[in-house]
């Protein structure tokens, strides 16, 4: 059983911040984000039944997409423009 801390399975905390730290870094050096495709998944088990690992799952496939979208989309609306 893997233990919690600030609503993250503790081994995906860090994959999570490093996917925050790379869309500001990307922000920083090219000014904004225009186009954002959401393109995550792991899938370490063929029966969704069978996944072990659901916090890992759930955070890279929920928790990732809905804060880089979050990030992409504060540039976005404050130059009228871009596509999630």
């Amino acid at each position: 059983m893997q233990t919690r801390t600030s609503g993250l399975a503790s081994g995906s905390e860090s994959r999570v911040g490093a996917a925050c730290a790379s869309m500001y870094a990307t922000i920083a050096a090219q000014g904004r984000v225009r186009y954002l495709v959401n393109n995550a998944a792991i899938t370490r088990d063929r029966l969704l039944m069978l996944m072990g690992d659901r916090d890992g799952v759930l955070d890279a496939s929920l928790r990732g997409t809905y804060l880089c979208s979050q990030i992409a989309l504060r540039g976005m609306i404050a130059v009228d423009g871009g596509l999630v």
